[in-house]
């Protein structure tokens, strides 16, 4: 009806021409009969009414000459499942496929535990005091006002009695400390003495027990020796040839083959543990011989070990010889044969032998855990010393500080209390009472009105997450054939992916929208289109689709959005210019008033209130009112808005007058109006569109 009245005053360009002089001369008249008054301010008044606010973008486009629509995600991520399936038919709001949302669900889930938080918060600044509380703040008021007047009581004669005393005992503990540490001191200088010197008379002894065994080794290798390569037994024996060492002897003597074969294990063990011996004992006794007894210890303590690792070996092939001539004993005696009188004696020897080694052994292994012990003694000094030396300082300093602490706190006694401390403990009561008082009135207003705005915003930051949600899931924006699948599960996408092409029979509305309206359209938004070649036709339609990249032309950002018709128009061609109102959001049963009403300085908002309005209420709407006394600024929280039209969250109530203009005189009886910025300056069209109704 709009674009009819343009074009039919087009036609008639003169009628319009008069009828706009007539019109801005019927308003000159009436301003300046609302100037009559000299000297008087007037006010346009607007009462503030509950109603629907309507919020909308406008944009422009053709039909498209295509009936098919990707369909992209508005989020990154994998796909989790692909639903559809080419060639399938599908419904509208038809789940297409799904993308990972496990990011997604984490955000929801914390917006939810925020917005719980929120809500107990909320919870505890309303409720009152319990009774607990109140004694909880009662009490440390009475404790506060009670340590202030113990502050300015003088002090008694036991009080004084006992800080003397607590000095006396400081001054006491200082001395017995300064003498204790000195006493420990030098106890401990004496027990590392002790143990260097016994430490080094260990040494000495080691190095004599290291000569005791070199004198009995050489014997008790010898003998190991004689006993296994010796003719000592052919010798001894007129049955065994003079050549014959004692091995062969052994070997030749045993007349089953069974049992010589046997033997010979024996045998090869006691070769082999004697090599052993001798090649460790040849060692050490070089290492013996090319040692003095003012060698380092370092050296002491290895020639003790390979000194301990001979005997053990001549006590090994000692031992492994004995069992050679227990088997060949063994062997004669099976066969009721008698041993010869030389095996007889060698085992003895070697008994001995066994028993001397072992005794030399004892001896090593007791130096060596002198050493040991005398050595952990000096080390166990040392750190006592070293730790004496880092603490005694430091108990030093305590005691004196202690001792500086009673001389104060008797100083402090005789001379009462310190000013600065009356002064605190006078704070501290003001704080309690502030407390207690506090506390009976409950949470200052300001408080929960702050957290109800914080609730607020939890409370929309959930929805945003769970609209977010929303977005993880790809579902068909109209009925419609699956004709292409470009994604599969596992794959990565992005906004700038094709997941899957839907075709349908309905009409599509391709149109442009700038950068600011299209961060506000959301699929599945209502709108209305009208068409420049086919007047008096209007067709409902929903977004199918809108861009996530914007196109780029001359600086200016624009995105393109599909709109679907709800019905099917024949005289709709394809091609057609095409407009479109899209509604963004809708708000039911909430303060309006209008744009010009409301006014920002700084981050805030307000309006302007007559004191007294009880005559303003019978004029109507936008009739000027004087008023002698200007208006008072009226804080207030604004929430969704429009071209014309703006909603008050917080601040006013339903029937309030606010100020939407405002006329005043000029000095050079001229007239001059004065109107505040508004919070949306000039009201210019473009941007912001749709309006509001109020219920009847």
């Amino acid at each position: 009806m709009f674009k009819k009245l343009i074009k039919n005053a087009v036609q008639h360009k003169a009628i319009a021409v008069l009828l706009v002089i007539t019109l801005m001369g019927g308003g000159f008249f009436l301003y300046k009969k609302a100037k009559a008054v000299n000297g008087e301010t007037f006010y346009v008044l607007e009462q503030v009414q509950k109603g629907t606010l309507i919020a909308s973008v406008h944009g422009s486009g053709q039909t498209s000459s295509e009936n098919q629509v990707d369909i992209k995600p508005k989020v990154s991520g994998d796909m989790l499942t692909v639903f559809a399936k080419l060639g399938q038919e599908t419904k509208a709001g038809e789940a297409i496929g799904a993308i990972d949302p496990r990011d997604a669900e984490k955000a929801v889930k914390d917006a939810e535990v925020n917005f719980v938080g929120a809500r107990i918060a909320l919870n505890k600044m309303r409720r009152p005091p319990d009774a607990s509380a109140l004694l909880q703040a009662e009490n440390a008021l009475t404790n506060a006002r009670a340590n202030l007047s113990k502050l300015k009581r003088p002090p008694d004669a036991s009080a004084l009695l006992q800080a003397e005393n607590a000095l006396t005992n400081a001054q006491n503990s200082l001395e017995k400390l300064k003498l204790s540490l000195e006493t420990n001191h030098q106890k401990a200088e004496e027990a590392k003495q002790k143990a260097q010197d016994t430490l080094t008379k260990t040494y000495d002894d080691a190095f004599t027990e290291i000569a005791s065994a070199f004198i009995a080794l050489p014997t008790a290798i010898t003998k190991l020796h004689d006993i296994l390569y010796s003719n000592e037994i052919a010798l001894s024996e007129n049955s065994i040839r003079d050549e014959l060492t004692n091995i062969g002897a052994l070997t030749d003597s045993t007349l089953e083959e069974t049992d010589i074969y046997r033997l010979q294990s024996f045998q090869a063990k006691a070769e082999s543990n004697y090599q052993t011996a001798r090649t460790r004992y040849e060692t050490a006794l070089n290492d013996y011989k090319n040692t003095l007894r003012s060698a380092d210890r370092a050296v002491i303590d290895a020639l003790l070990q390979k000194t301990l690792d001979a005997e053990k070996d001549i006590v090994q092939a000692a031992g492994s010889e004995r069992t050679y001539m227990d088997a060949w004993i063994d062997y004669r005696s099976l066969k009721k044969q008698a041993p010869f009188a030389k095996v007889t004696e060698y085992q003895n020897n070697l008994a001995s032998s066994i028993s001397q080694m072992n005794g030399l052994i004892s001896s090593i292994e007791g130096v060596q855990k002198n050493i040991k012990d005398n050595t952990d003694a000096i080390t166990n000094t040392e750190r006592d010393l070293k730790t004496m030396d880092q603490n005694d300082p430091l108990d030093l300093e305590s005691a004196k500080s202690s001792l500086k602490e009673r001389e104060l706190a008797l100083k402090k006694l005789k001379g009462g209390a310190d000013p600065a401390d009356i002064a605190s403990a006078e704070r501290t009561i003001k704080e309690k009472e502030i407390s207690l008082a506090n506390l009976k009135a409950g949470t200052d207003p300001l408080d929960i009105q702050s957290q109800e705005m914080t609730l607020q915003l939890r409370r929309t930051a959930l929805a945003d997450a769970k609209e977010k949600l929303k977005e993880y899931t790809l579902s068909a924006p109209f009925d419609g054939i699956v004709a292409k699948i470009d994604v599969k599960q596992g794959d990565p996408v992005s906004p700038s992916s094709v997941v899957a092409t839907i075709i349908t029979k309905q009409k599509i509305a391709l149109l442009s929208f700038n950068e600011i309206d299209a961060s506000k359209i959301k699929i599945g938004q209502k709108a209305t289109l009208t068409f420049d070649a086919i007047e008096d036709v209007s067709i409902t339609g929903k977004v199918a689709k809108v861009d996530t990249l914007g196109t780029v032309s001359q600086g200016v950002v624009t995105y393109n959005a599909d709109i679907m018709f709800d019905t099917q128009d024949d005289r709709v061609k394809q091609g057609m210019s095409v407009s479109a109102e899209i509604i963004t959001d809708v708000r039911q049963n909430v303060l309006i008033v209008s744009g010009s009403a409301v006014k920002s300085q700084g981050n805030m908002h307000y309006v302007e209130m007559l004191e007294n309005n009880a005559a303003a209420k019978s004029v109507s709407a936008n009739t000027p009112l004087p008023f002698k006394t200007a208006p008072r600024r009226v804080p207030v929280e604004i929430g969704l808005a429009n071209d014309t039209s703006i909603e008050i969250v917080s601040g006013l109530n339903e029937g309030d007058l606010v100020v939407t203009r405002t006329i005043a005189p000029s000095s050079a009886n001229t007239n001059a109006t004065q109107q505040a910025p508004s919070l949306f300056g000039t009201q210019s069209g473009g941007g912001r569109g749709g309006g509001f109704r109020i219920p009847r």
